[in-house]
């Protein structure tokens, strides 16, 4: 949320978040912290600032979905800044198994590098990559998050 809200000042214009990512992250609080992981989402929509478009998502609570009536879910007609951020437990663990919180049913590679396709690089001002606790080099998901990288980047130098 740091580097957002920096990134917010320095542009002074609104960013648009696109989360690729299993979980809405939409808690107000969680386990009394204001600021986690299962928060952060919930921060972006709370900073007139800037606009989430979550794709992927397919596990929340019931605290969440009233929330999520915010959350876009398209990548369609995509004007502002972009920071990208990508929690490789979008993918299906079949696909990308070394991730802390794994969720069946999630997207293959080939889907999302047509979504990756979608977004429009010129604007992207900065991304991360999260979620990948691989204990050794070389696993599919270190491997998947290598390629999203160099996707990302050979798309943003054109």
């Amino acid at each position: 949320m740091g580097v957002l809200e920096t990134l917010a000042k320095i542009l002074r214009n609104k960013i648009t978040v696109i989360d690729f990512d299993a979980h809405r992250d939409l808690m107000p609080e969680y386990m009394g912290e204001r600021f986690s992981h299962l928060t952060w989402a919930y921060h972006i929509l709370e900073n007139p600032g800037f606009e989430l478009v979550q794709i992927g998502c397919r596990s929340w609570s019931e605290e969440e979905v009233e929330i999520m009536k915010n959350v876009k879910e398209t990548l369609n007609n995509i004007k502002n800044s972009v920071y990208l951020s990508v929690d490789l437990d979008v993918f299906d663990p079949g696909f990308a198994p070394d991730v802390g919180t794994p969720e069946p049913c999630g997207l293959t590679p080939r889907e999302f590098f047509r979504l990756l396709d979608k977004i429009p690089y010129r604007n992207v001002i900065g991304m991360d990559i999260v979620e990948c606790s691989a204990g050794r080099i070389n696993t599919p998901t270190a491997v998947l998050g290598a390629q999203i990288f160099k996707k990302i980047m050979v798309h943003r130098s054109r």
